[in-house]
């Protein structure tokens, strides 16, 4: 079989390490979600792919060096964050500390329910400081009263930022899915 499409012959090298990939992150790196693993991973192999030669005896040596200091970098950013959430998690309120029954996406009008926490983190740092603090303040179970208080807003001024939100998070997206490798 013969590929003449550098993407096609990524995509059968992937298929191809697709189980020791997945076999390497069931017990590696367990700060992220196993899917989440597997993306990281996958991203990696991409990349290892593209910079390293193949014909060496030792890419697969190579994959999983790159990968660990890849993991070390996420893990220590990951540690560094005060606020990590899924798009999909329930909330959790200051009362009581129980599980809201209202997720981010309610908050961002989104349909889409299967993204990981990573993307959450990099949505939330494009964000200007005010609306990236109104929103974790909503996450962090506030009212849009006790923020219109905080941040000295007007109701209908919060309403417009949380719309502003909105429209970031669909940018966000976009530009996400566009960059998609795999």
């Amino acid at each position: 079989m013969t590929f003449t499409d550098p993407v096609d012959l990524e995509m059968a090298a992937y298929e191809l390490f697709a189980p020791h990939i997945q076999r390497l992150c069931q017990h590696n790196w367990r700060f992220l979600e196993q899917e989440d693993r597997i993306s990281e991973a996958a991203y990696i192999f991409i990349i290892t792919l593209r910079t390293f030669p193949t014909n060496s005896g030792h890419f697969w040596q190579e994959y999983v060096q790159a990968l660990n200091a890849y993991m070390q970098k996420l893990r220590a950013e990951y540690n560094r964050q005060k606020c990590w959430l899924s798009l999909d998690a329930p909330l959790r309120t200051k009362r009581n500390n129980e599980v809201g029954k209202c997720t981010l996406l309610d908050f961002l009008g989104a349909s889409d329910t299967d993204s990981s926490d990573i993307l959450v983190h990099r949505f939330l740092n494009t964000l200007p400081k005010q609306r990236r603090d109104i929103l974790e303040r909503l996450m962090d179970g506030k009212t849009r009263r006790a923020i219109c208080m905080r941040t000295k807003l007007k109701s209908y001024e919060l309403e417009q930022c949380l719309q502003e939100v909105c429209e970031d998070y669909r940018d966000f997206r976009l530009k996400i899915d566009g960059d998609n490798i795999l």
